[in-house]
């Protein structure tokens, strides 16, 4: 029922396996006052922690090519920005249909008779649609930054 719930919902339990399958995305304390956000759950929580803070800050600062130009450049959105900034919603929306249908596999009462092999595909693939959602809301993030100071630099 949760998982078909469209709202925001905050969570808080013991039990992992049940956050791995729930959650999109997971607030920690970093102590000292500090929280953290991690892109999906408990598992990917201790992956992502163990990284070095500064690869976290790499991973998700925009790269240079992502920033938005100075609103004195007098340039507009490329041809392949245009088309780019366009498609993204639907591509977004279509990997988050994919997310959707493989969350509802996952949930199934009978999924433990898939296999060892399938169960580690749709773990990898899940893993996957994550990295490209967040990717993907990146680069329009940044896109539309870019249309925005192009449109206010003329005005």
């Amino acid at each position: 029922m949760l998982v078909d719930y469209t709202g925001t919902l905050l969570l808080v339990s013991h039990d992992r396996t049940f956050l791995d399958n729930v959650v999109t995305q997971t607030i920690a304390s970093a102590g000292k006052g500090q929280w953290h956000e991690y892109v999906g759950g408990y598992s990917d929580w201790l992956r992502q922690r163990s990284l070095p803070r500064a690869a976290n800050a790499a991973r998700t600062a925009p790269t240079p090519a992502q920033r938005p130009a100075p609103a004195a450049n007098k340039r507009k959105l490329s041809f392949k920005e245009q088309r780019e900034l366009e498609s993204l919603p639907g591509d977004l929306e279509r990997l988050e249909a994919e997310q959707l249908t493989l969350t509802q596999r996952l949930c199934e009462p009978d999924y433990h008779r898939v296999g060892a092999e399938q169960m580690r595909r749709d773990r990898e693939r899940s893993t996957e649609i994550e990295t490209l959602i967040a990717a993907g809301m990146a680069r329009w993030e940044a896109l539309e930054a870019l249309a925005s100071s192009i449109a206010a630099s003329r005005q």
